[in-house]
């Protein structure tokens, strides 16, 4: 798999050089410690990755861009290797890990898109792996895709296809055909998008609307499950401004959360999920007020209903262009109870380089764990300099102590990535 990634791209560059096209490649390679990974390789709905492991993962992305006048084509994939550091593996524990490979080896290679395009008089053309850009549909699309400007104002796009998960490059287990359509239409202030999706597990249809209304943002959007006769989900915000300091906001939604992280879903089953969807109502007041030129106070407060549990979620922060400090409360049905307090900041030393660094400490009780409320620290350093104009480096350092939920205490890593740009448009 690695080298399929590798000849792939490498095909791609030379065939850009030799016919003289403009071509464009990044490429990233990470090395990161302390943090466990789920793939399709070592995860099924019985056995995952025991989270007390420890892990040292590199990850290598790779991306190219090849134009050739109106006819270019585009490449992204990445391979990750994670090995675990441990002497031993427990085999008492309730989670077990798959090993596959070496004693200790996870690898996973994933190819997010590779398609070409052609351009025409007001639209183009895709046929390849495309991603695809939907709340309703995550990861690429084995296929076609079309855009089209009917005129000035109106637009169509469609695609079709076999739905890919994650970049994988082939799952026998996983066949889902998928066709969009949308068609949207814009004017100064205003715009609507009719859409429709077609999918084998559930097919769905809504409309979105953004407009300005004398000075003040309004945007809605509504989606409705066809196959299972449900709502699926719906927003309604607004945000303005009251002369040149405050700011308001509101925002009312309902979603389905249908994040399928390999064979992990919400319900026991996929189609448990479909049938009793895990609905959630949100309602989201804010109000920003910029004290001086550089501070800003902020307040947010957070109501969600989730399966008949309501829970409350408030927070006050200021921020300055060098800092930040915050309070956060979250209590409710739930039985989670949280109070929250966080203080960090930013400075560039130099041009080019860039320091983040925050502590957030964090008292609360969990329902399930222990009776007496739990004090937890966690803490984070990142750094990042553009050593070149294609070269940068970034790296970043975590902290968590006394957390039920990270084992491991320590987490970082190191990042560097180098772009080639020959002139391509991007």
């Amino acid at each position: 798999m690695k080298l399929k990634l590798l000849s792939i791209l490498l095909v791609i560059v030379a065939t850009a050089i030799s016919l003289k096209a403009k071509y464009d490649v990044t490429i990233t390679s990470g090395v990161f410690g302390g943090t466990p990974f789920w793939n399709k390789e070592n995860f099924s709905e019985d056995y995952a990755i025991d989270p007390s492991l420890k892990f040292l993962r590199w990850n290598n992305n790779l991306s190219a861009n090849a134009y050739f006048g109106d006819l270019s084509l585009h490449f992204s994939g990445s391979r990750s290797d994670g090995f675990d550091i441990r002497d031993d593996v427990p085999e008492s524990n309730k989670y077990q890990v798959y090993l596959f490979g070496t004693k200790y080896n996870f690898s996973d290679t994933r190819l997010y898109r590779i398609y070409g395009q052609y351009k025409f008089n007001n639209g183009n053309v895709r046929l390849g792996r495309i991603p695809t850009f939907s709340r309703w549909l995550f990861g690429s699309v084995d296929g076609a895709q079309v855009s089209y400007d009917v005129i000035k104002n109106l637009s169509v796009s469609a695609f079709g296809g076999k739905a890919v998960k994650y970049g994988l490059f082939y799952d026998d287990e996983y066949d889902n055909t998928v066709g969009y359509g949308e068609v949207a239409y814009t004017m100064k202030g205003f715009s609507a998008k009719a859409k429709y999706l077609y999918s084998d597990t559930a097919s769905k249809a809504g409309v979105d609307v953004f407009g300005c209304i004398y000075g003040v943002k309004v945007s809605a959007n509504v989606g409705y499950d066809l196959t299972n006769s449900h709502l699926f989900d719906g927003s309604l915000g607004i945000y303005g401004n009251i002369g040149k300091k405050l700011s308001l906001s509101a925002n009312i939604s309902r979603f389905t959360p249908m994040f399928i992280f390999n064979n992990l879903y919400f319900g026991a089953t996929l189609n448990d999920s479909l049938k009793n969807p895990f609905v959630t109502d949100r309602v989201i007041i804010g109000a920003s007020y910029k004290i001086f030129d550089s501070y800003t106070l902020s307040f947010r407060q957070m109501l969600t209903l989730r399966n008949e549990n309501m829970d409350y979620l408030s927070y006050l922060y200021i921020s300055h262009k060098y800092f930040y400090f915050g309070v956060n409360y979250l209590s409710g049905d739930s039985k989670n109870d949280r109070l929250g307090i966080s203080v960090g900041g930013n400075y560039c030393p130099m041009k080019g380089m860039r320091l983040n660094a925050g502590i957030a400490s964090v008292d609360y009780m969990m329902d399930g764990y222990d009776e007496e409320s739990i004090n937890s620290i966690a803490s984070y350093l990142q750094f990042g300099w553009d050593i070149f104009d294609d070269f940068s480096l970034n790296t970043n350092l975590n902290y968590y102590h006394n957390n039920k939920v990270f084992d491991q205490k320590i987490r970082g890593g190191l990042t560097l990535q180098y772009r080639i740009n020959s002139g391509g448009s991007k």
